[in-house]
């Protein structure tokens, strides 16, 4: 994920595998760093979400103009995040590993993007 390249500076050679997103190992990966908290966790988390053929899903208000089915989008996009919130004065990004998750948290049809 781009975003997360960005973020944390990592640089590696573009995943061409994005038709077919799969988080097991991001899973993985999470459950370690929930069961011990530390920074070699954490960064293996990070690692999988920028170098891996994980996702992560946000709710959005992209139309339904947009091809069906899983598309890698140009990188001039913009993304209409709605799950961007303010909390105590912290900018919060409500990311979810399966669009399962999502919908239970949002209780109502949405568009999403990941």
């Amino acid at each position: 994920m781009n975003f997360f390249k960005k973020l944390f500076g990592h640089k590696s050679k573009e995943n061409t595998s994005y038709n077919n997103p799969e988080n097991s190992r991001l899973l993985f990966l999470i459950d370690i760093w929930v069961q011990e908290s530390s920074y070699k966790n954490y960064c293996a988390v990070v690692q999988e979400l920028a170098e891996g053929n994980s996702i992560l899903i946000f709710s959005s208000q992209n139309s339904m103009s947009s091809p069906t089915g899983w598309y890698k989008t140009e990188k001039s996009t913009t993304l209409k995040l709605t799950s961007l919130v303010e909390k105590d004065g912290l900018w919060i990004l409500r990311a979810f590993t399966d669009k399962e998750f999502l919908l239970a948290w949002k209780k109502q049809p949405m568009f999403y993007s990941s």
